[in-house]
Formats: C-alpha cells, structure tokens, sequence
C-alpha cells in the first residue's frame, strides 16, 4: 500500500501508464528513482537476477525492471527541471 500511495496508485490491478513513466516529475518516476537509489540496493539485486539469469526474481523485479527500462531508454532524468546541469562542478566554487 505504500507504494501505491507514493505513486497515487488507487487500483492495485491498474498497471503503471506509460505515459507516467515518460513525465519527469511524475510521481512514479519520482518513486522508481528514488527505489534505484536506496538501501537495500535493489539496482545490484536486479543486476544479480539478470546477469545470472535468475527467473525465480522476474516476479518481484520484473515490473521495477521495466519502469526503469522506460525511464532509462527514453532519458527522462535528463528532462528534469532540478537536475544538475553537464559541466557545472558542484564543489566549484569560481
């Protein structure tokens, strides 16, 4: 149910529209970003799983899988408004 929340999922059956996975302030990218990046890593777990070919995961990481496919394959980090712009050194500070 949390998840749902976090995404304004309503319908646990709904699946995710792509449409959502291609706005880059959409809540579900905001979610599938934020699961990249967290502890436990699941990014190691499902590069393990496809790297092994572990299909005894595809049920549990397959759909996270898939929604970072979409938001990977079409850049939709780079269309973010707050993201740190190519060349700009954070701790530069000339």
């Amino acid at each position: 149910m949390f998840m749902l929340i976090c995404m304004d999922q309503k319908d646990v059956d709904k699946p995710i529209a792509i449409s959502d996975l291609l706005r880059p302030n959409s809540k579900v990218v905001n979610f599938i970003m934020y699961l990249y990046s967290i502890e436990p890593d699941f990014y190691a777990e499902l590069n393990t799983a496809i790297m092994t070919q572990d299909t005894s995961k595809l049920s549990q990481l397959g759909p996270f899988a898939r929604c970072l496919s979409h938001i990977m394959s079409n850049d939709v980090e780079s269309k973010r408004e707050d993201r740190m712009k190519p060349g700009k050194d954070v701790w530069d500070n000339s």
